[in-house]
């Protein structure tokens, strides 16, 4: 009676052994199993900067190579005193609906350059067709409230034009 709950013992801690095991590595599991995001295109380049200062929009046109967007990042600063009110959208054209958007809802250091992810709900893109980011809000109608999107000047991105 005595080897049989022995055994009993056993299988009940190698079970609980596995249990903790598949427990502890199933965050490694599930992340390894997860799409992972690629960089379909960039242009880093930076010699000047646009604020809107009303209700204006900027748009900058791209071409995907891929067939999703999950996110964009965009080269912004900001003057000491700006106000909230930013938002970034996916477009097929410049001035139709949102595919996609996202506020700006962080805070970024005045006067400094700094790379803003806007991360969105997954947005099925046709690989070759262009599509807009557009850069839209009230931003207070001072020049001392604005935030301001970096680019590079002439046409680093040949590919699309920016509005």
């Amino acid at each position: 009676m005595k080897k049989t709950e022995e055994k009993e013992k056993r299988a009940l801690c190698l079970i609980v052994s596995i249990v903790f095991v598949l427990v502890a590595l199933s965050p490694a599991i599930n992340s390894a199993m997860l799409p992972h995001d690629e960089l379909d295109q960039e242009q880093t380049q930076c010699d000047t900067a646009l604020g809107c200062l009303w209700d204006d929009e900027f748009a900058q046109g791209f071409v995907p190579t891929m067939d999703t967007l999950t996110r964009v990042e965009i080269l912004m600063t900001r003057n000491e005193t700006a106000v909230e009110g930013l938002k970034i959208a996916i477009r097929d054209e410049p001035n139709g609906g949102d595919l996609a958007s996202a506020d700006f809802n962080g805070t970024i250091p005045p006067n400094n350059y700094t790379w803003v992810e806007f991360d969105f709900e997954d947005v099925h893109v046709t690989p070759g067709e262009t599509y807009y980011i557009v850069w839209s809000g009230w931003h207070g109608g001072a020049n001392d409230k604005l935030y301001y999107w970096g680019f590079g000047e002439g046409d680093p991105y040949p590919e699309a034009s920016s509005f």
